[in-house]
């Protein structure tokens, strides 16, 4: 429909909804100069001292926009910054949203230069004490300078009178004149906030908050030096929307003490009270690893476990007090799930630098989850998982020095066939672990000849490996460590007397939304890696299994510290982590990860990150890795220059291009 903008707008005038919709965006802007070189992608400005003065300055980083003279002019005699819209003009309204990127050299610096220097040279005394002053015309020329400005995108009308942006510039005139503007507060928290406020109030099923409900994070910050920034007012405010991390990654780069937790904790409680106020489930699970989430520290005198209720907490702390039911050790008891017991044991056991013997691989080979899934039909498999299972609980219990008694899982066939046995030990149907012990070895010595109740050799397969490691020989009879393995890795720190693995309990939490703190701290690294993978990996499973089930998975964010040793480079794609990086948003299952290290996480997992947070990096191959991505490699410099605590460049999904801002300091709810 040929020209129906340029008709909405002349025929409603001042009064128009698109003239309502300009204002938020112009108002109050102040002119700082002209365009003097359009591109594609980038943007001239010529600019001048009393321009940049009437602004209060004009930071590197800093959003300027462009629009042309013939609908927009400024009232440079008023000091309100007033902007004229000439909404009756033929030509549609257009601005450019700009960012100051670097200065531009102008054709007669050297001319100007040179002007300075000669007349620093001339200088007398006197004019040192007086002060220095440059005549009329060479100060009119020295004042003026350029600026090279990054092309962000486009704000224009569709035909229907909509404000939207558009993520470049679609067509540019040499002749064209622009007049170049740096925006008032107002109108730059329209600008830096346009794109997530506009996929709110677009229909989709993945948002859950409406525009009243938008987190404030923290306002527009260009520079370390916020002396002229600070002359304003108030500050930009900057939003984010919660929904923009539910099955979605989100990566924090900085180095230590920038503000990664602080700003994790803020998204935490915030993604948490809009899900509660829509009565929308979205369980968060926290690898604390340094107790940063779980415990009340000086900084803060609050954490999330005290601000958000219902939170479910495991700890291996032994101060915890774990008769309140939200709290519940790391630990369990290892003899009733002897398929986690077996998995945690070869765990560890891999990550010890000792040599492989052919006795243990086959020992870290065995599957002992297939001995609860047996056939329960199957007379004979039920034996000998019996077997299998009682034999495993004996070197668990001689591992950790316990003295426990065993179901007879052999029957009286097997146990007629061995000699020296007391007679009243045939019948018994629980033995000691003196008496388990004495049996083992028995059957060890003819354990070529002893026959099942099937007729088959009893000695073979798992049996035979754990009744090696039950003896500390081999086959051939020769000693082997055997279970003196399991002593170097210290099960003891796992093992709670009955009391059940806590992995069914956190599946029930997730599906009822709930906030689950894992607290690392009081654990090795080794098992950090261990419990954070099973944690993971079970989650993983049961929301994969939701899913090709035609159901819907509950919705679940992981957030992980120290990233680069769980989705580093150099991990197989297959690993857990790796998947849940690139196949979990497929699950609803969201990854919020947080290192020093950014040149160390998996590039594949990189380039499909939504959300980006990133503060101070003191290496330039850390910073190389985050200039790739995005529009970041406009804040090189800033990234590795400015320390201050909370100062980041951020992307999130809902937005097109990377805010500089502070963010606000986390607040615990006061109770």
């Amino acid at each position: 429909m040929e020209n129906s903008l340029t008709n909405i707008i002349q025929q409603m005038g001042e009064k128009s909804p698109i003239v309502y919709e300009i204002e938020n965006i112009i108002q109050s802007a102040r002119f700082v100069g002209f365009a003097v070189d359009v591109t594609y992608s980038t943007l001239t400005v010529l600019t001048n001292d009393t321009w940049k003065e009437r602004a209060n300055g004009i930071p590197h980083n800093s959003f300027l926009f462009a629009a042309s003279p013939n609908w927009l002019k400024p009232d440079l005699g008023s000091s309100s910054h007033r902007l004229k819209v000439n909404v009756t003009y033929s030509e549609e309204p257009e601005i450019i949203l700009l960012r100051v990127t670097e200065e531009y050299e102008l054709p007669s610096k050297d001319i100007w230069l040179s002007t300075k220097i000669d007349k620093f040279k001339s200088l007398e005394t006197k004019e040192l004490n007086d002060g220095v002053i440059f005549d009329e015309l060479s100060r009119n020329e020295i004042q003026y300078a350029g600026l090279k400005c990054r092309v962000l995108g486009t704000f224009y009308f569709d035909e229907y009178g909509k404000l939207i942006f558009g993520s470049d510039l679609e067509n540019y005139y040499g002749s064209k004149i622009l007049y170049v503007y740096k925006p008032s507060i107002e109108g730059l928290e329209n600008i830096v906030n346009f794109e997530t406020r506009k996929k709110i109030e677009e229909t989709s099923k993945e948002n859950f908050v409406n525009l009243n409900d938008l987190v404030p994070f923290g306002y527009v910050r260009y520079t370390s030096t916020q002396r002229l920034q600070k002359k304003e007012e108030k500050s930009a405010q900057v939003y984010i929307n919660p929904s923009d991390f539910l099955a979605r990654r989100t990566a924090l780069f900085g180095m230590t003490r920038t503000g990664k937790s602080n700003t994790v904790k803020i998204l935490i409680k915030s993604i948490r009270e809009a899900a509660q106020k829509y009565g929308k489930k979205v369980a968060q699970v926290i690898f604390d690893v340094n107790g940063e989430y779980i415990y009340i520290n000086p900084q803060d005198k609050g954490a999330i476990s005290t601000d958000i209720d219902d939170c479910f907490i495991l700890t291996f702390n032994p101060n915890i007090n774990t008769d309140n039911n939200s709290i519940r050790s790391l630990q369990f008891d290892l003899f009733k799930d002897l398929g986690v017991t077996h998995e945690i044991a070869v765990s560890l056991l891999k990550s010890q630098n000792i040599n492989i013997s052919t006795d243990l691989e086959a020992f870290l080979g065995i599957d002992m989850y297939a001995y609860y899934n047996i056939d329960h039909n199957d007379y004979a498999e039920i034996k000998r998982s019996e077997r299998v299972k009682a034999l495993y609980k004996y070197i668990l219990a001689k591992v950790l020095g316990i003295n426990i008694q065993i179901s007879n899982p052999f029957g009286e066939k097997i146990l007629n066939q061995i000699d020296g046995i007391e007679p009243n030990l045939y019948k018994k149907n629980i033995f000691t672990i003196e008496e388990f012990e004495l049996i083992l070895n028995k059957i060890y010595n003819k354990r070529n000849e002893i026959k099942t109740s099937a007729g088959n050799q009893l000695y073979r397969e798992d049996f035979e490996t754990l009744l090696n490691f039950a003896v500390k020989k081999n086959s051939q009879g020769k000693q082997i460590v055997g279970y003196g393995h399991l002593r170097r890795i210290h099960l003891e720190r796992f093992h709670l007397s009955n009391t059940d693995t806590y992995f069914d309990e956190i599946l029930k939490k997730i599906k009822s939304g709930k906030t689950i703190l894992i607290d690392m701290v009081y654990g090795s690294e080794e098992i950090r890696n261990l419990l954070s993978t099973k944690i993971a990996t079970l989650i993983f499973s049961e929301n994969q299994k939701a899913f090709t089930e035609a159901k819907e998975p509950p919705f679940v964010i992981l957030y992980v510290e120290e990233a680069h040793n769980l989705i580093g480079k150099d991990m197989e794609p297959t690993d857990i982590w790796p998947r849940i990086a690139k196949e979990g948003a497929k699950y609803n299952i969201g990854l919020v990860y947080s290192t020093q290290e950014p040149s160390t996480i998996n590039k594949n997992i990189l380039a499909n990150t939504e959300n980006w947070f990133i503060t101070h990096l003191n290496n330039e191959d850390e910073i190389k890795t985050i200039t790739r991505y995005y529009d970041f490699a406009d804040f090189k410099e800033s990234i590795m220059l400015a320390k201050d605590k909370g100062f980041a460049r951020v992307k999130t999904f809902s937005s097109n291009f990377v805010c500089p801002l502070q963010i606000k300091l986390y607040q615990p709810s006061i109770k």
